[in-house]
């Protein structure tokens, strides 16, 4: 997998254990809290002088809360006898299996939605097995999501130093495309790409081509909002190359390749793409979105009869879902803005505008100010810029048949589980 580098140290113990109680039911919030307080003095302790760290023999009022615990929790039974062998077992407890343990938990809370829980122990056991780079990856997508950004950097990279050290080919393609989501979501370009770009590669010699898909489709989404269109459309290219016929994400590659298109004002491909991707469309929000897009692209094109009708009922499907709102509002003040209707497109943009401000997407609200100037100024969108080189030609053929022809593939248990396992 490539040159071998130096592996960083662990972002440290974090000493946040009191979250936990603002998390988890109580009697079991108890035994965890515990539990990570003495697997702490543990570690930290000589192998020689764990002995004298417990009481020898379990008190009542201890085996009562671990009865209450695992009442409260009884899938974590065996997770909750792993954690505590080493108050139990000071000397012989294994620190790779008290690591399971750890993880068993950190996988427990993050499905229920307990997110520093699911941090704590996720991190305690990338600590415990400092060698195992899947807990490193799973440290490092939790504290990422999160928003903890500077511990997430350690543990992808530990990751990936740790993959490459055991040649864990699998474990090396998580983390490549888990660190580039990181770099996307601080908005590096360059660091994005490359960590894209490596996960991509890893994953088709594993012969994982939905996967390498799946990235290299983010990376194209990722790259059309900073403007950098024609690298996107290498991505693209790409990414229609690898995705399986009936992939579950083929519908919404689409749309993106579609709003790539409305920023290069390519509007006679977004609307013949956008046509098509409404039909397979299944989520209603998709649909919302995908029809405010190819109303942008037909007045793009020149052809704006329908506006005012399509606008109104655009608007009235919004209110069922306002999740929505920015990305919608954005795209009916360019298709006004097209058709000269500036009060119109003003009252939209400046929606979108308050609406990214109050949510703190500081990338929707930056399009928003800037169509705001436009509309200010009374200066159209550019029309339509009409592609006649073969290669694009092609392309979008392809596209068009691939998405007419495309049926949700039927859900096979034994993919679907292997699928779960590498979200990033």
């Amino acid at each position: 997998m490539g040159e071998r580098h130096a592996i960083p140290q662990h972002p440290g113990w974090r000493r946040a254990e009191a979250q936990i109680f603002d998390e988890v039911p109580e009697a079991l919030a108890l035994v965890l809290w515990q539990g990570l307080r003495h697997l702490r003095a543990w570690l930290q302790t000589p192998a020689p002088r764990r002995a004298d760290l417990f009481h020898p023999f379990p008190r009542l009022a201890a085996e009562s809360r671990l009865r209450d615990a695992r009442a409260a929790a009884p899938e974590l039974r065996a997770a909750l006898d792993g954690l505590l062998a080493i108050t139990r077992s000071p000397l012989t407890a294994a620190e790779r299996d008290v690591a399971a343990a750890c993880a068993q938990i950190a996988r427990w809370a993050e499905r229920n939605g307990h997110a520093q829980t699911a941090i704590l122990f996720a991190e305690a056991a990338a600590v415990l097995d400092g060698s195992d780079p899947a807990f490193a990856n799973h440290a490092g997508r939790l504290t990422r999501n999160a928003g903890e950004f500077a511990r997430a950097d350690l543990w992808f990279q530990r990751a990936i130093g740790l993959a490459r050290g055991a040649d864990a080919s699998v474990e090396y393609t998580r983390a490549q495309l888990g660190y580039g989501r990181l770099w996307h979501t601080l908005g590096d370009v360059e660091r994005a790409r490359k960590h894209y770009n490596r996960g991509s590669v890893a994953a088709m010699r594993q012969g994982l081509e939905w996967l390498a898909a799946e990235a290299q489709h983010d990376l194209m989404a990722f790259l059309t909002e900073y403007g950098l269109f024609e690298a996107a459309e290498l991505h693209a290219r790409r990414a229609l190359a690898w995705y399986p016929k009936r992939h579950h994400r083929f519908p919404l590659f689409v749309a993106d390749l579609v709003y790539l298109f409305l920023r290069e004002s390519h509007y006679e491909a977004a609307s013949r793409l956008a046509r098509a991707a409404f039909r397979t469309a299944r989520h209603p929000g998709q649909r919302l979105v995908i029809a405010a897009q190819y109303l942008r692209a037909k007045v793009g094109s020149g052809d704006a009869q329908s506006l005012n009708t399509s606008r109104r009922r655009i608007l009235r499907i919004l209110e069922e879902h306002p999740e929505y709102e920015i990305v919608v509002r954005i795209h009916l003040a360019e298709a006004n803005s097209h058709a000269r209707l500036w009060d119109a497109a003003e009252d939209d943009a400046r929606i979108a505008l308050d609406r990214a401000i109050r949510d703190d997407d500081d990338l929707p609200a930056s399009l928003a100010r800037e169509l705001l100037q436009r509309i200010a100024g009374r200066i159209p969108p550019p029309g339509n810029q009409a592609r006649t080189d073969h290669a694009f030609a092609m392309f979008v053929d392809a596209v068009s048949e691939r998405i007419g022809n495309w049926r949700p593939a039927p859900t096979i248990e034994s993919r679907s589980s292997v699928r779960r396992g590498w979200v990033a």
